[in-house]
């Protein structure tokens, strides 16, 4: 019986991937379902070719995981977006444990509300307590030359190195702006 509602999640979440465009929501919830019957079947799906990337899929499961037990209607879930879900993920499994019923409800309101009127990155600053107001994003491009000069001043005065083979700073911001509180001192 649990082998054949397997195989039925599986041709629902292989159907459901293969839309041009998914449901994103529907296949969280598609995956979590067929985590929890089979926690094995998910890294199985990639066997017989299946459309969505493996990371995006687990990504999606935990979504799903985060979603489960909780009444959102799908237009707030849309108006959101399944990044800004994503994002909410851990605070949401949060208020599941700490709330139920009605309050449980007020507060995945709130939450959702917020994230619907706010962007990713002023969500995850919420999350994290974060009150930094209104941020400006600045784009730069450098040739390789140039990168590894601005690498270079950046990690002098407080960035780090991501780590592995990735050529990613952390903390280069700061970094940066005390680079320029030096020169303009």
């Amino acid at each position: 019986m649990a082998t054949m509602k397997v195989s039925k999640l599986i041709q629902q979440a292989t159907k459901l991937a293969a839309k041009e465009r998914p449901d994103f929501f529907d296949l969280a919830a598609c995956l979590w379902k067929l985590h929890q019957l089979d926690p094995h079947a998910l890294r199985d799906l990639w066997k017989d070719g299946y459309p969505l990337r493996q990371r995006r899929a687990f990504y999606l499961r935990d979504v799903g995981e985060a979603l489960s037990g909780l009444d959102i209607p799908p237009d707030v879930l849309n108006s959101a977006g399944w990044t800004k879900i994503a994002a909410m993920r851990h605070r949401l499994e949060e208020l599941k444990e700490a709330y139920s019923g009605d309050d449980l409800g007020w507060q995945v309101r709130l939450l959702t509300d917020f994230a619907r009127k706010h962007t990713v990155e002023q969500l995850k600053a919420h999350l994290k307590g974060d009150s930094a107001g209104k941020q400006r994003c600045v784009l730069l491009r450098f040739n390789d030359a140039d990168y590894k000069a601005f690498a270079a001043a950046v990690l002098a005065h407080g960035a780090k190195k991501k780590g592995g083979k990735s050529k990613a700073l952390i903390g280069q911001e700061q970094a940066l702006l005390q680079l320029i509180a030096e020169k303009t001192a």
